[in-house]
C-alpha cells in the first residue's frame, strides 16, 4: 500500500506487530492457537514500517542487518515469542478485531489486546541481539567449565558435551519508550 501511494489500513505509530498467523477461535475465545511465525519473512517490509512509527515486533528467528538497523536508528525492538505455544499464548490475547485482508485468512491484519504475554527481547533498540550474544557466551564457556588443553570449552577434546541455561534479564518496560535495553546471559 505505501509503495502505491496508499494509506495503511492501521496506524504503525507506536504499533507492536505480531508476526503470527492463527487458527480459528473456538466459541469463546478471542483467538484460535496464535503461535509466532518466523519474522524474516516480514524483513522487506520492516525497515519501512519502523521509520513511519512501528516500534516493535514480535516473532520467532532472526532479522537482517537493514531491519536492526533501522530499529537502531529509530529505537524500535523485536520480541521473540515461543515457537510451539501457541494454545497458551493464545490465552493471552483478550480481543481480536478484523481490519483488512479477510481474503487471506489467517494471514489477514488483525488488531489484538494482549495482557501478560510471555516474550523475550530478542533484539533491542541498540542491536544488541541475544541470538549473537546467547550464542557466543555458551561457545566461550559451555556450561561453566573450561578446558584443560587451553582451547575453548567447545573445542575441548576432554569435556563432554554439556547444557546451559541462558539467563535472560531485560530491563524493566516501558511500553512508550524503547531505549536502552540491555540482554545479559550468563551460565
Amino acid at each position: 500500500a505505501l509503495a502505491r501511494g496508499e494509506e495503511l489500513p492501521f496506524d504503525p505509530k507506536d504499533a507492536t506487530i505480531y508476526y503470527v498467523g492463527p487458527t480459528p477461535a473456538k466459541p469463546g475465545q478471542a483467538i484460535g492457537s496464535a503461535g509466532p511465525t518466523t519474522a524474516y519473512r516480514m524483513d522487506a517490509y520492516s525497515p519501512t514500517l519502523i521509520s513511519i512509527g512501528q516500534t516493535g515486533m514480535i516473532g520467532k528467528g532472526k532479522r537482517n542487518e537493514e531491519v536492526i538497523a533501522a530499529m537502531k536508528k529509530h529505537g524500535a525492538v523485536y520480541f521473540g515469542a515461543i515457537g510451539g505455544a501457541g494454545a497458551l499464548l493464545a490465552k493471552c490475547i483478550k480481543t481480536c478485531e478484523l481490519i483488512a485482508y479477510e481474503d487471506l485468512g489467517a494471514e489477514a491484519l488483525r488488531k489484538l489486546y494482549v495482557e501478560d504475554m510471555p516474550l523475550f527481547v530478542i533484539i533491542d533498540s541498540e542491536g544488541n541481539n541475544l541470538y549473537e550474544s546467547g550464542k557466543k557466551a555458551y561457545l566461550e564457556n559451555r556450561g561453566g567449565h573450561s578446558c584443560p588443553t587451553g582451547k575453548t570449552a567447545i573445542n575441548c577434546p576432554l569435556l563432554p558435551f554439556t547444557s546451559v541455561i541462558l539467563k535472560v534479564t531485560p530491563p524493566p518496560f516501558t511500553p512508550a519508550r524503547h531505549t536502552k535495553r540491555r540482554l545479559t546471559a550468563s551460565t
